[in-house]
């Protein structure tokens, strides 16, 4: 049984730890990665930021997979990019907005939940899994939440 479900989640590429930047690998745009440990000081094309907290990795969407190969847990992602309105964004990530916040004019933050996505954080006792921020010039898209960096 177990092999027959091995064998089912290959054939359809089935995975159950989804990363945000695969929905928007195609993309032209910066990614922005968040872990809170502290092991890497250089990757090259990376800018890495180191906090006591943890570190954070920002580099261009086409290097994504230099980050994904070398940061171990993984605790946020943040996807920005321009020219995206947020139906697209919604679209791929199947996401559906639970709360939209106008934080100041020009910046408006949707909180926002997709069951394809594992990580979740709670707000209003309602699940919380995707957020993105629109500006005046870039569509930050954050899992589970936006990064502050």
């Amino acid at each position: 049984m177990i092999i027959f479900i091995c064998i089912i989640l290959f054939i359809f590429n089935i995975n159950f730890n989804t990363f945000l930047i695969e929905d928007f690998k195609y993309y032209n745009g910066e990614y922005v990665v968040y872990t809170n440990e502290c092991y890497l000081d250089y990757l090259q094309d990376v800018n890495i930021t180191s906090n006591y907290l943890g570190q954070v990795y920002k580099t261009s969407i086409s290097n994504y997979n230099k980050v994904l190969l070398n940061v171990k847990a993984l605790s946020s992602e943040t996807i920005i990019l321009t020219n995206i309105d947020i139906e697209k964004v919604l679209n791929e990530t199947n996401a559906k907005i639970i709360e939209k916040v106008c934080v100041m004019e020009g910046l408006t933050l949707y909180n926002c939940y997709s069951p394809k996505y594992k990580k979740y954080v709670l707000s209003n006792n309602q699940k919380i899994n995707i957020q993105i921020a629109i500006s005046n010039n870039a569509v930050n898209i954050g899992y589970p939440v936006l990064i502050d960096y």
